[in-house]
């Protein structure tokens, strides 16, 4: 009896705390079902580039680093001159002007604003603010492109565009309609505000006790709702009544949402993913770089019509260039001659095997359809993509024209998909995740969980008052 009477107060007293969470929580997961956080994708930073022209090209730069260690090399159009951005292994990246081959470690306002400029379309525009980070370039991965130049647009959509010091990319850009849909959906949802979320250690912490707390009182919940439905058939009359009954039906699913959403953490690295670093290294090799002759071979050759960026696939086995546009797919390109040059067949099982190591492989082939670990959701999947599948269990998705990991699934990512965006999402097979079926599931499981969070509120409100009342009654005796 004891037991029993301790789970109602820690049902009553946690539902205090945190049942508006969990309310905002339900209410913003509507939003964000058509409307997620600002981000812009790899097809819209493509359609920030103008058409790259190599008649300016191309001057050696003179590097500080050793070529062997450059990951990753591209060429694109800054303004109206060809450039270039290498990265290295150790995480730093720099930026080349090709047409004297000079470095440059920072871009101007005026440069800044002539990117702005070119891509909007517009002859005028406000004065740039140099910020370090707002509300929707708070993730990590803007802290290299930062400080950022924001132009606030006088157009209808009220644009915001953000380039960066570094690079001179246009990294994000928002409208008022995605701002004010991202306030209510994701940054509410994830509790995403600029002055918490700056603050790493602070903003998970915050966000797993609240996930903790909202576990325990769902599951707390669950415990007394049927401890009441087996003494009588309900025991509450008014909103503690709706509160009952929509928690007998929408508890376990308000459960598993909210425990899922605490997985999404990953506390303590419960389910971190290898992402795959050591099959890049070994797709890599040992390649040989030799920058001078890259960019000897730039002023001598024409560029696939409609291309806007040049990236190298830096391997000693699996060398090429692709040549991406705004729209269409990208076109393989030989690392030597920079003419076209498709994959052959028996390089992607190649590929593979040096992407498997001593892992034995079980099969591999080129899939045309979506399976359970690759698949579109919020996100589009490319599709052809070649699958392997190995012993241990591990599955590698390659890019169909390089060869290249796209994936990688091991056992901690299978887990995670099925136990956060499985639970989370509710996306388990195909014909869920398939619209409209699966707004109708998720608008009728999402308007139960309100209602239960509603009830839960409004009682809660009550009995906060009612501890007020009593609270004050004390006082005024005393």
């Amino acid at each position: 009896m004891r037991l029993r009477r301790l789970w109602f107060r820690v049902h009553r007293y946690v539902g205090l705390v945190c049942l508006v969470i969990m309310l905002l929580w339900s209410l913003s997961g509507v939003v964000m079902m058509y409307q997620g956080y600002p981000r812009q994708s790899a097809e819209e930073q493509l359609a920030t580039l103008a058409p790259l022209s190599l008649a300016r090209c191309c001057e050696t730069p003179q590097l500080a680093h050793v070529e062997d260690q450059i990951t990753q090399l591209v060429v694109e159009m800054l303004d109206d001159r060809p450039t270039l951005h290498l990265y290295w292994a150790n995480g730093e990246r720099q930026l080349f002007d090709l047409t004297h081959g000079t470095g440059l470690p920072s871009i101007s306002p005026e440069l800044a604003r002539k990117v702005a400029r070119r891509y909007l379309g517009r002859d005028h525009l406000p004065p740039a603010e140099v910020i370090a980070r707002d509300q929707w370039t708070v993730y990590g991965s803007y802290n290299p492109q930062s400080p950022l130049y924001r132009f606030s647009v006088d157009d209808a959509a009220a644009t915001e565009l953000y380039v960066s010091s570094r690079t001179g990319q246009i990294v994000q850009e928002t409208t008022r309609s995605e701002r004010l849909w991202g306030y209510l959906g994701a940054v509410t949802h994830w509790i995403y505000p600029t002055l918490l979320r700056q603050h790493v250690s602070l903003w998970y912490w915050l966000v797993v006790v609240l996930s903790v707390l909202g576990t325990l009182l769902t599951a707390t919940g669950l415990y007394v709702g049927w401890v009441q439905l087996r003494r009588r058939r309900s025991p509450y009359r008014g909103w503690h009544k709706v509160h009952h009954y929509s928690g007998l039906i929408f508890g376990v699913l308000t459960l598993t949402w909210v425990a899922s959403g605490l997985l999404s953490m990953n506390p303590g690295g419960l389910l971190e993913a290898d992402r795959g670093a050591a099959e890049k290294t070994r797709w890599r090799g040992t390649p040989t770089l030799d920058l001078p002759a890259i960019t000897a071979q730039l002023a001598q050759v024409t560029v696939p019509e409609g291309t806007v960026r040049l990236r190298w696939l830096i391997s000693d086995a699996f060398p090429a260039v692709l040549a991406e546009r705004h729209d269409g797919p990208s076109e393989r390109l030989n690392a030597n001659s920079l003419l076209p040059e498709p994959l052959a067949p028996q390089q992607l099982p190649h590929s593979a095997r040096r992407l498997a190591g001593a892992d034995k492989i079980l099969s591999q082939s080129l899939i045309h359809r979506e399976d359970s670990y690759y698949y579109s959701h919020h996100k589009h999947a490319r599709l052809p993509v070649y699958r392997v599948v190995l012993a241990s269990g591990i599955r590698y998705y390659l890019h169909p024209q390089t060869g290249a990991l796209l994936k990688k699934v091991d056992g901690n990512a299978r887990w995670y998909r099925w136990l956060f965006n499985g639970l989370h999402s509710l996306d388990f097979f195909a014909t869920l995740r398939s619209r409209p079926v699966w707004d109708l599931v998720m608008l009728l499981a999402l308007s139960g969980v309100t209602l239960l969070c509603v009830s839960g509120v409004y009682i809660g409100y009550k009995r906060a008052a009612i501890l007020k009342r009593s609270h004050q009654a004390r006082k005024h005796r005393a």
